[in-house]
């Protein structure tokens, strides 16, 4: 795999949030239909269903048509392998180089389901590409390009795209399609766990349940085809999910590696060494965090949170490598929750679990419910 290039093409974003807000509620509503069985539901997997579908839309074809449709299951079957083998790694350095873990067999099933997303997304890549080199020979205007755009391939593809810096970029196939899997792990998984986890907490909350349901009620009245400017009016959903990612945050554990010698907090850490930044503990850390184990949505009002330190709170991390899929997240969860709170109540299993800080979870790159069912609807 090549080094990310990290385009910069969430800032600006590649697309409006008004854009990406009535992609989002189109996949949800046509996975609503499935959804209406009365039957038992799988949760986790509906919202990953969802979130895969979104992630595709937005990333690779804007429209889903059979070939995508039958591609989808890949990139989840994709997801969840490497996921699985992200932990089996860290804790074996036997598996650590790629050639002994390719040998093994959960290394042959990640590569062959990375072969096949690679093998979908080069074909959207190469038709895209063919597309807009007959477009600049018949001299379209960039403008109507621009205007037409509608998934992160088209951005990557643009020759005209700039960084941050201002520079412009142009980037490889196998560049691109490093991008749309890394991508695919920062979108997805985290997603679901968020999404999994806060209809944990309003299943166990009826009060904040109830609050939520009357806040969508009172801003939205049942209104169809969501808007960006609607979602944004939902502050206390938004307190809400913020709430449930400090107690129960879809990454608990990230690292970074100390590129030269450091000084920090009276120790030298000498190049190449790599840090484990624990995020559950940080959430939970008293100095920031009254009453820590609490599960109030209050705490982040936007009196309270101009109080606070700023990385007191890191569900997306922070700084230069913070999670590029955190407000696309943000923007999945208000819109999915706008969506099933009028339709559905969140109802608790009698698993034994009602309190969010003292929910068991385990995790590979994202967290999950570890023993226990996040809910029914």
């Amino acid at each position: 795999m090549t080094t990310p290039l990290r385009p910069p093409t969430f800032s600006p974003r590649p697309y409006s949030t008004q854009q990406l807000c009535l992609i989002f509620y189109s996949t949800l509503k046509l996975c609503l239909i499935f959804w209406s069985d009365p039957q038992e539901q799988d949760v986790t997997e509906n919202l990953l269903q969802l979130t895969a579908r979104a992630f595709v839309r937005t990333t690779l074809v804007g429209d889903l048509d059979e070939d995508t449709e039958k591609a989808i299951p890949t990139f989840t079957d994709c997801l969840h392998e490497f996921s699985r083998s992200v932990n089996s790694r860290s804790f074996q350095p036997l598996l650590w180089p790629d050639l002994v873990f390719g040998l093994t067999p959960l290394g042959r099933v990640v590569r062959q389901l990375r072969a096949k997303v690679d093998a979908f997304s080069g074909r959207v890549i190469a038709k895209r590409r063919a597309e807009l080199g007959q477009r600049s020979a018949e001299g379209e205007d960039r403008a109507d390009f621009i205007r037409q755009r509608r998934t992160l391939i088209d951005i990557l593809l643009d020759p005209k795209s700039k960084t941050s810096e201002g520079t412009l970029f142009e980037m490889s196939d196998s560049e691109i399609l490093d991008e749309v899997k890394i991508f695919l792990g920062a979108a997805v998984e985290t997603t679901v766990a968020a999404l999994g986890w806060t209809l944990k907490v309003l299943s166990v909350r009826p009060e904040v349940q109830e609050r939520v349901h009357a806040e969508v009620l009172e801003q939205l009245g049942g209104k169809e085809g969501l808007t960006s400017a609607d979602i944004n009016k939902l502050k206390y959903t938004e307190q809400v999910i913020k709430e449930t990612m400090r107690l129960l945050p879809s990454v608990p554990y990230t690292a970074r590696v100390v590129r030269e010698e450091t000084k920090f907090g009276g120790h030298t850490l000498p190049a190449a060494t790599t840090l484990f930044l624990n995020i559950v503990g940080c959430h939970r850390d008293p100095k920031h965090w009254p009453d820590p184990t609490r599960f109030d949505p209050d705490r982040f009002s936007a009196e309270a949170s101009a109080k606070r330190h700023p990385y007191a709170y890191l569900p997306f991390s922070a700084g230069a490598r913070n999670c590029i899929g955190g407000r696309y997240a943000m923007m999945v969860i208000k819109t999915t929750l706008a969506a099933l709170v009028p339709r559905y109540r969140v109802d608790a299993v009698p698993d034994g679990h009602t309190e969010p800080a003292d929910f068991p979870f385990t995790f590979d790159v994202a967290s999950r419910m570890l023993g226990g069912d996040l809910g029914s609807v």
